[in-house]
C-alpha cells in the first residue's frame, strides 16, 4: 500500500517511548506488554479503515494512544444538573468547565494533563484542531452545539492539576433525563471506554431510575464506583443522612453510602484540589 495509517499511528506513538506527555512513565515490562495492545488496536484501526467503518477505526486509535501513554479515564456520570462539571472544576481547582442552571454539556469532555493550559477538538470528518480554553463552550455545550450539531467527536482539556500528572483522566459526560435525548445516548456510547466512574447525585431526589440503570451499566463495564451525594450544602443534616442511605439500598454497592461535598463552595472558598480532601475523593 502506498499509504498506511497504522504505520503513521505507530510511528506516532512509538516518539513517546511509552510513556507519553500526559501518562505515568512505564517500567520496560509494562511498556512492552502496552506496545503489543497498541499494536493490536492499531491492527484493528487499519482494517476498520478498509471497511470504511470510521468508528471503530477512530474508538481503536483512541484506545492505542490511551495506553501508550498510560491513562485511563475516570468519568463522571450521573442525571442532568447533579453538578457533575461544577464537581470536576472543584476536583482540578480550575473552573474551566461551563455549568449553568439549564442542561449544559452536550459531548463528552476529557480533562488530562498539561504542562500548560490548552485544548483540541476533532470533528467526525477531520484531525485534532487546537482551540482555546475559551472556546471550549462553542463545542461542548447545548446552547451552542446543540445535540451536538457540529460533530464533534472528541475535546481534550489539558491542565496543570497534579491530581491528573499519573495518567487519571477525568470525563465529563452529559447528564441524563433531560428533553434532550441526544445527550443520554452520548453518555451511554462513551461507557465503553472508561476505567472508573464518580456517579453523582443530589439529596432531591437521592437517585432517578435512570441514574439507577446507568449505574447497573456502567457496573458491568468497571469494577470501581464512587458515589458522591453533591450540592449538600442544600440540605439539613438529616435530609442528607437520609438520602445517603437511599442511595447507598438502592445503588447495592454496599459502600457505606455516597461522599456529601458541595462542589461550588469548594471551587469559590478553597485552594486548587481541596474537594479531593473534602469529599475523601481519591483512587
Amino acid at each position: 500500500m502506498s499509504s498506511d495509517p497504522q504505520r503513521s499511528d505507530t510511528a506516532h506513538l512509538a516518539e513517546s517511548d511509552g510513556s507519553g506527555a500526559s501518562g505515568s512513565p512505564l517500567d520496560s515490562g509494562s511498556r512492552s506488554i502496552a506496545g503489543e495492545e497498541a499494536a493490536m488496536l492499531l491492527h484493528i484501526a487499519s482494517l476498520a479503515e478498509q471497511f470504511n467503518d470510521h468508528q471503530i477505526r477512530d474508538d481503536a486509535r483512541s484506545a492505542a494512544e490511551r495506553i501508550a501513554e498510560g491513562r485511563f479515564y475516570v468519568a463522571c456520570v450521573g442525571q442532568f444538573k447533579r453538578g457533575k462539571s461544577t464537581l470536576l472544576n472543584a476536583l482540578i481547582g480550575e473552573p474551566i468547565l461551563p455549568s449553568g442552571v439549564v442542561p449544559v454539556t452536550s459531548v463528552p469532555t476529557i480533562l488530562r494533563f498539561g504542562e500548560d493550559y490548552g485544548a483540541r477538538v476533532r470533528l467526525d470528518s477531520g484531525e485534532w484542531t487546537e482551540i482555546a480554553i475559551a472556546e471550549i463552550e462553542q463545542y461542548v455545550s447545548e446552547t451552542q452545539n446543540p445535540q451536538n450539531s457540529k460533530g464533534v467527536a472528541a475535546l481534550e482539556v489539558f491542565v496543570p492539576s497534579p491530581l491528573l500528572a499519573e495518567g487519571m483522566c477525568f470525563v465529563d459526560t452529559p447528564g441524563l433525563g433531560s428533553v434532550f435525548a441526544g445527550n443520554t445516548a452520548a453518555t451511554h456510547a462513551f461507557i465503553p471506554h472508561i476505567d472508573a466512574a464518580i456517579v453523582v447525585i443530589g439529596a432531591d431526589p437521592p437517585i432517578a431510575g435512570d441514574e439507577l440503570a446507568l449505574v447497573e451499566t456502567v457496573s458491568k463495564q468497571v469494577p470501581d464506583l464512587l458515589f458522591v451525594l453533591n450540592k449538600a450544602d442544600r440540605v439539613t443534616e438529616a435530609e442528607r443522612t437520609a438520602a445517603i442511605s437511599f442511595a447507598d439500598t438502592c445503588s447495592k454497592r454496599g459502600s457505606g453510602g455516597p461522599s456529601p461535598i458541595s462542589s461550588k463552595s469548594v471551587l469559590l472558598n478553597s485552594s486548587p484540589g481541596a474537594a479531593v480532601e473534602e469529599s475523601g475523593l481519591g483512587w
